[in-house]
């Protein structure tokens, strides 16, 4: 039986460590998630010129980490997830954005915790080569760090870290069923999962439907992670060879973003 399937969810070791680096998670749901463990906020300084970490401190004012942890929450109920919430701030046309060096802080950190497996939502458009986001990606391949990315829902753009050839990049597919997987790129180990419908867990610790990208790659997440238990040390080619042994054949005119 393929790892793969839902029904191996209650089989999750809790020795695997997920990092959810999103927007934290809500204290009044936390009690509704036993496998949540101490994480940590990220945020760019007052000046910009550098970045501080507040461990333990990790609250959900958006509710995106929340959904997410939620559906790991039942995807892998035993594994011990760890937000690392990275802090938002407003660009020159007033609109929230993710710095690159936040971001790229907040991987490091779960590099340097030792966490296996790192699940992000967040994406940027724009980065360098040899930016910081491009050189905590690889330093993660390096440690056998294994990240699983969200593409954007409707966008066909590069977004990163999705894009970097040592991330699982993941865009949602309308033909796919829940659990099915299928290749976009060999190149960029980029897949495609099911985009929903998925339900989550809100901010008030109500629940709600949601479709797209993210929650697909939190799925995904889900299905490494079963991976790990069985064989502790795979590397992300391993695992995205993993995938194609068991992956949905497309056409070009299936994938969404």
């Amino acid at each position: 039986m393929s790892v793969l399937s839902q029904n191996r969810y209650r089989s999750i070791d809790n020795s695997i460590k997920i990092a959810i680096v999103d927007t934290g998670i809500s204290s009044l749901c936390r009690s509704s998630f036993d496998n949540i463990i101490a994480g940590v906020s990220v945020k760019q300084s007052a000046n910009n010129c550098g970045v501080f970490f507040e461990v333990g401190c990790y609250e959900d004012h958006h509710g995106h980490g929340t959904a997410i942890a939620s559906l790991l929450s039942v995807f892998c109920p035993r594994v011990q997830l760890i937000p690392v919430c990275i802090a938002q701030i407003l660009d020159g046309q007033h609109k929230f954005c993710i710095p690159e060096k936040v971001l790229a802080q907040g991987i490091d950190w779960c590099i340097e915790q030792g966490i296996r497996l790192v699940n992000v939502s967040y994406s940027i458009e724009e980065v360098s080569a040899n930016g910081p986001l491009a050189l905590v990606c690889t330093k993660a391949a390096k440690n056998n760090i294994i990240i699983v990315a969200a593409y954007r829902n409707a966008c066909h753009k590069p977004v990163y870290p999705a894009t970097f050839p040592s991330v699982i990049g993941v865009s949602i597919q309308k033909n796919l069923e829940h659990s099915q997987i299928a290749i976009v790129s060999e190149t960029n180990f980029d897949i495609a999962a099911f985009g929903g419908p998925y339900q989550i867990t809100t901010l008030d610790n109500k629940t709600q439907v949601v479709r797209g990208t993210s929650f697909a790659t939190a799925q995904v997440t889900g299905m490494v992670a079963r991976m790990l238990v069985i064989k502790p040390f795979l590397t992300t080619k391993q695992v995205f060879n993993y995938f194609k042994k068991y992956a949905i054949v497309l056409g070009d005119n299936d994938i969404q973003g």
